[in-house]
């Protein structure tokens, strides 16, 4: 049986943070880690409810305008892609 998670939704992402004056504002007005704000907008991460209830209570935005629910394993691609794109640049480890 396949599994499923949630996602911020990318374009919903960049609008945010490119509102908010870039990543590290947002991941201010979120009150999350920057790394963590950076991963949301590469779209690979999932979710975490402490992010989906940062944004709910931030923003006024409906669920399904900010989040989706996706397959895990899509999940899994993205993240590796990412990872390989960074270790592609020096930037992540290998």
């Amino acid at each position: 049986m396949a599994t499923y998670t949630t996602r911020i939704r990318p374009s919903w992402a960049a609008r945010a943070a490119r509102e908010a004056g870039g990543v590290t504002a947002w991941s201010r007005a979120l009150g999350i880690d920057k790394g963590t704000a950076s991963r949301q907008l590469r779209g690979g991460a999932k979710a975490s409810p402490d992010l989906i209830g940062a944004v709910l209570t931030r923003y006024p935005v409906k669920f399904e305008a900010a989040f989706e629910v996706v397959p895990a394993d899509y999940l899994d691609v993205a993240e590796a892609r990412a990872a390989s794109a960074l270790a592609a640049t020096g930037q992540g480890a290998a």
